[in-house]
């Protein structure tokens, strides 16, 4: 017997819902990976350590704080000039995930100035008046290649802020704004964030703050702190919900470009089971399937939700849709010919 239409719509309908919910389940098996369910708080033993007076080393994940004078973060608020001095040398040359060398903070994305090791680079946040809580980043590539130590200098004052490594003058910015909006609530981590989730390794022999013509050296006996234990809270760290707020390297194009054209099989696939509104009926399944992925990820070990991995996915999401509703037309009129 001849198949009727409404038998080859179904035949049709069912292979595609089949195809879409097989994507869903491999994008959740991407997502999740490496399905280690993270408890909201681990502890391990600090593996940071005073080697020699003035020499902190950090051989395995560690941090350290330094309890520097309470009013110094109001002092920069003011308008004195401030300085930071870093002279490090990192274990590996290069990192696949940003870690932290130096903050002044509370969490991830709510800091006054922080330094990281990202790649082999040195990514430096500055927050001022008129960027986000999270700072503004300035990425230098191709720093610790050479497994030696590096010097990274910062300074802020009102109307400039300047950055050198190794004495090299690689940022010079005129600027009407100021710290202002710097918390003095904030404090010191070394070779850490204060939630713990950005170890970086390495030794550190240098770490001074200079405010005015104050200079204080935050791996001094008398501020620095070791606590015994390390502790990871995971979920609240592992987590960066403002969008494009990171520095552009080549890791960060690297996953905008599998997290766009990723989503276009799936944008595309769910707007060829509806007959109407296909570009509709993708965003939004995009939308739902990449936000129920990135908040998982909040409870998975060693992955990072971000507000961009949803934005880009979304996108790539809608073109699939644009995809599909253009394959759906060309079928209707090849039929009516």
């Amino acid at each position: 017997m001849d198949e009727t239409p409404v038998d080859r719509y179904s035949r049709v309908f069912h292979r595609r819902l089949f195809i879409f919910i097989g994507l869903l389940l491999c994008y959740s098996a991407v997502g999740f990976y490496p399905y280690a369910w993270a408890p909201s708080e681990t502890r391990f033993q600090n593996g940071a350590k005073i080697e020699t007076p003035g020499l902190l080393t950090f051989d395995t994940p560690g941090i350290a704080t330094s309890t520097l004078p309470s009013n110094w973060i109001d002092r920069v608020k003011s308008g004195q000039r401030f300085a930071l001095d870093l002279t490090v040398n990192p274990i590996a040359p290069r990192v696949t995930e940003s870690t932290t060398i130096f903050t002044v903070s509370a969490a991830l994305t709510e800091r006054n100035i922080a330094v990281e090791q990202d790649e082999s680079g040195v990514l430096v946040w500055v927050r001022t008046s008129d960027n986000s809580s999270k700072g503004h980043p300035y990425f230098f590539g191709k720093v610790f290649e050479d497994k030696a130590w590096h010097h990274i200098h910062v300074m802020l004052s009102p109307g400039l802020l300047e950055i050198y490594i190794d004495g090299n003058r690689r940022l010079s910015e005129r600027t009407s704004v100021s710290a202002s909006d710097w918390s003095s609530f904030y404090r010191v981590a070394l070779g850490n964030e204060q939630s713990g989730g950005r170890a970086w390794l390495g030794a550190m022999k240098k770490a001074t703050v200079t405010v005015g013509e104050d200079a204080m050296d935050c791996l001094a006996g008398n501020t620095l702190s070791i606590p015994e234990q390390l502790t990871v809270k995971v979920g609240s760290v592992q987590s960066d919900w403002i969008p494009f707020s990171g520095a552009v390297t080549a890791s960060s194009l690297l996953d905008w470009a599998i997290n766009f054209f990723g989503f276009i099989p799936l944008g595309m696939t769910a707007s060829l089971l509806v007959r109407r509104r296909n570009i509709l009926v993708a965003v939004a399944v995009s939308a739902v399937a990449s936000v129920g992925i990135e908040f998982g990820q909040l409870y998975i070990a060693v992955r990072t939700s971000q507000m961009d991995d949803i934005l880009f996915n979304v996108g790539g999401g809608f073109i699939g849709g644009v995809i599909g509703g253009l394959v759906l037309s060309f079928k209707t009129n090849m039929k009516r010919m």
